[in-house]
């Protein structure tokens, strides 16, 4: 969040391409609605009271447990937690829009072992993968979470709470992205089909 409140413009700049490629209209009001919330949540004082990774990741995983619970179909799981760890090589940023699918970012390292075994693993190349396709369903499912008691969300609710975490997911890669390398990386991206 830090990182991506730091380079908020250059955020939004990459995830509004990002959004337009994968279908879907850019909104700079919902983007700002992400940007505010990430600078509300790090100017908290209690943000870090009581709080270490462990904390932070069950947090995390319990809004994916909502989340899941709020989606249409519980046999699909709306995300995913990678854990970021070892060296970072990455060379390309790969951008997947069709629905569930993904880059095997196992196989290609498999591949790059079997090719190249008096390289160090850790020194082979990598990818940055994007599936915008699993933002989108997460973004759903988030903004289908219940008011609470009988009172629904309004059409128009419901497509601004999509549309703010669909925007702040997007952003979040791109920031990790840009966190993670130098942000320059050339990017292929594999539309719908």
């Amino acid at each position: 969040m830090r990182n991506g409140t730091r380079y908020a413009n250059e955020v939004a700049g990459v995830a509004s391409e990002l959004i337009k490629r994968a279908g879907q209209s850019y909104n700079p009001d919902a983007m700002s609605v992400g940007f505010d919330g990430w600078m509300t949540t790090l100017d908290g004082n209690d943000y870090l009271v009581d709080s270490n990774g462990v904390t932070r990741l069950d947090a995390i995983k319990q809004s994916i447990a909502d989340a899941q619970e709020s989606a249409s179909s519980v046999d699909d799981k709306v995300a995913v937690i990678k854990h970021l760890g070892g060296s970072h090589k990455e060379i390309r940023l790969v951008v997947v829009c069709e629905q569930g699918k993904t880059f095997s970012q196992t196989e290609l390292m498999e591949q790059l072992m079997e090719r190249h075994p008096d390289v160090d693993p850790q020194e082979l190349p990598q990818v940055f993968v994007l599936d915008i396709w699993r933002i989108e369903e997460l973004a759903w499912a988030v903004a289908r979470i219940p008011k609470g008691g009988d009172e629904q969300w309004t059409d128009g609710e419901l497509q601004d709470r999509f549309a703010a975490a669909y925007h702040a997911g997007v952003a979040y890669q791109v920031a990790t992205y840009i966190t993670l390398t130098d942000g320059s990386l050339p990017v292929d991206i594999f539309a719908k089909a």
